[in-house]
């Protein structure tokens, strides 16, 4: 109803969750996978099958499924699925041909190598690969200056770090909420995470300061200059075509947020996305081709 409503612009995304969701809502962990997965098929196939029809699911056994109306969208609206370097998720995702959005928190050679991985996976389920089926999760604050930026930002930033970022910390005893057994890592993925990981590295709720903010590149505050630099170089670097954006830190006064929006809407974006157009249409010359496919 949504898409019908928007005229076909709705954009669906489906998230297993971690330790903290699996816990409020008393869900048993080995199961959850496959109950998403399951629930993930079974709301496309009510987009897309007339109906009526039974579905017999392990975790949702429904005698009669007929939605009204049907999405605007053909096949069906696009689906995006945000993982932090889970294999399976990647490889869930090419399997049915959704778009994969890395949650990390910490960005730059990490997400290319993530990047590089979903491409191979997705070849591997006999697709291509292209910028706009990939995206990242990051946080922007744009102020008229670089020192401007770091001032208004500060205590949003750091209230952000301090009481909401649950999971991505290690200090003082404390320790992330993901590992194997939860709903969004596997064993298979867990292990893979510490092979590559480095012994008792800090996460982004470690940082002390800016200089470890700008070196992790998840948490960007500039100048409009700065802010279009630090993301263009992402995405030279990466090759994705989407930003999954918070410009809301903790307890950040809205005017301010309201104040950094419009100033990445009129002096950071559409340079961004001028460059970033000319950069994919070098590196990726048959992207029009795939996207006049893929919608």
């Amino acid at each position: 109803m949504i898409d019908m409503m928007t005229h076909g612009r709705l954009i669906a995304g489906f998230v297993v969750g971690g330790g903290s969701e699996a816990f409020n809502y008393n869900i048993t962990s080995v199961k959850a996978r496959s109950q998403f997965w399951e629930g993930c098929d079974l709301i496309t196939r009510a987009w897309t099958d007339e109906g009526p029809f039974e579905h017999e699911g392990e975790h949702y056994p429904l005698r009669y499924v007929n939605i009204w109306p049907k999405p605007r969208q053909k096949p069906h609206p696009e689906v995006w699925i945000p993982g932090s370097l889970s294999i399976e998720t990647m490889e869930e995702c090419a399997k049915r041909g959704y778009n994969y959005f890395l949650s990390s928190r910490v960005h730059g050679s990490a997400t290319k190598a993530a990047v590089n991985r979903f491409s191979q996976i997705v070849e591997d389920h006999g697709s291509t690969y292209h910028p706009y089926r990939m995206g990242v999760l990051l946080s922007v604050y744009v102020a008229e200056t670089d020192e401007q930026a770091r001032e208004e930002a500060s205590e949003g930033v750091w209230y952000f770090l301090r009481n909401l970022l649950k999971g991505h910390l290690r200090r003082e005893g404390r320790t992330q909420t993901f590992g194997p057994g939860i709903p969004s890592q596997s064993k298979r993925s867990w292990e893979n995470y510490l092979k590559n990981s480095e012994p008792g590295r800090d996460l982004l709720g470690d940082a002390k300061d800016w200089e470890t903010l700008d070196a992790g590149g998840s948490i960007i505050a500039g100048s409009p200059e700065t802010v279009r630099r630090r993301l263009m170089e992402l995405i030279e670097l990466a090759g994705v075509g989407n930003f999954l954006i918070q410009f809301h830190f903790g307890n950040m006064k809205p005017e301010l947020a309201r104040k950094s929006m419009h100033l990445f809407a009129t002096e950071v974006m559409p340079t961004l996305r001028q460059q970033s157009a000319e950069l994919f249409a070098r590196d990726f010359p048959s992207l029009d081709e795939q996207l006049g496919k893929d919608s």
